[in-house]
């Protein structure tokens, strides 16, 4: 049986959250563990729910995404963080790796994009733990390539 993927949405904007959330939830091997609304609640609960992937809306009041996913990325590398906003600029999209994001995403292309960039984070991750017992050499695509 395969594992769930579970997913922790990150966005001040609760409208737009909650419209995720439903999104994601209705997929057969995604579960939204939780809603935060600003950069530190995300923080607080990625360390209580544990999830596979971050969803990180890049402009939230107080800690944004941007320090969040850094903070994030140094307290639990595991969790992929995906970067989300609807400024879709070079620059966004540099610093988000920067600080340590996995993927972006515009919001624009959610409909499009953001359920594959899950699968493909999580499946690299998976193939990685089921490959680091039999073999230690290639753990499959990096995330980087998810872009």
């Amino acid at each position: 049986m395969q594992q769930h993927t579970r997913v922790l949405v990150a966005d001040d904007n609760k409208a737009f959250g909650a419209i995720l959330s439903h999104f994601i939830g209705s997929q057969t091997d995604m579960d939204v563990v939780g809603l935060a609304t600003s950069g530190s609640e995300v923080l607080k609960m990625a360390a209580s729910l544990q999830p596979d992937v971050v969803l990180m809306d890049l402009y939230m009041p107080g800690t944004d995404g941007f320090a969040a996913t850094k903070a994030l990325a140094g307290a639990d590398p595991r969790v992929k963080v995906i970067a989300l906003t609807a400024h879709g600029s070079a620059d966004n999209e540099r610093l988000s790796f920067e600080a340590g994001a996995s993927a972006f995403v515009r919001k624009s292309e959610v409909d499009v994009r953001l359920m594959d960039s899950i699968r493909a984070l999580t499946c690299s991750e998976q193939g990685a733990s089921e490959q680091g017992s039999s073999d230690s050499g290639s753990s499959g695509p990096e995330a980087s390539e998810v872009q």
